[in-house]
């Protein structure tokens, strides 16, 4: 909708993740010396980074306090959306990294009814104690069913008979 072509005009009109940081440690900290302290930047340099803010977000942040600085309406509802966005990239990070290590990720397990209660459900126990980040799919259905799913990439894995009208090297 509108609200996202909004946001991408956001970004493409100069708006930056150390923007986002900028504003929590203002928000934090309520002095830009000590946000640029936080940030490892300068000063002068915070605080052309919250000048260069305000054109592109079209709003003050920012309003000079007795010792430091307070946010603005505009400047708190940013702060709110910029504690989730980068809550969310640390969410993804965390998420490629258990994918690349092979301790979580998901997997698509498809059973005929008999193995999957005696084989699978022992196994899906094992790994989600070992590796908790693991999300197991599971799905009952024919052999004839999963072996076409198999092949069509719906499942990783299936425990089931290869029907007779399918190539068992396929």
């Amino acid at each position: 909708g509108a609200d996202a072509l909004q946001n991408v005009g956001l970004l493409r009109s100069g708006l930056k993740l150390n923007h986002l940081r900028m504003i929590l440690a203002i928000e934090e900290h309520k002095q830009v010396s000590a946000a640029a302290d936080v940030l490892n930047i300068s000063q002068p340099a915070a605080s052309r980074m919250l000048t260069d803010m305000e054109p592109i977000l079209k709003a003050q942040l920012c309003e000079r306090a007795a010792r430091g600085v307070t946010l603005t309406a505009a400047g708190r509802a940013l702060a709110r959306r910029a504690r989730a966005i980068l809550l969310e990239l640390r969410e993804v990070d965390r998420e490629l990294s258990a994918l690349k290590s092979g301790t979580g990720g998901s997997v698509f397990l498809g059973s005929v009814t008999a193995p999957a209660i005696s084989l699978a459900v022992p196994a899906i126990k094992q790994v989600s104690a070992a590796y908790p980040g693991i999300e197991v799919n599971v799905r009952v259905e024919t052999s004839n069913v999963l072996a076409r799913e198999l092949l069509d990439a719906k499942q990783d894995f299936i425990i089931a008979r290869v029907p007779d009208d399918l190539n068992p090297r396929l």
